[in-house]
């Protein structure tokens, strides 16, 4: 909990990140295409 790999600026990203997919996952077809695109 204090390695210069995770820095505190990836962590919100990472959680965004596995919430928009399991929130856009179930979604439709057209968000996660453009997610999975990025």
């Amino acid at each position: 909990m204090g390695s210069p790999s995770f820095q505190p600026g990836f962590f919100p990203f990472w959680e965004f990140f596995f919430l928009a997919r399991a929130f856009i996952f179930p979604l439709g077809s057209t968000l996660p295409s453009m997610v999975v695109r990025v």
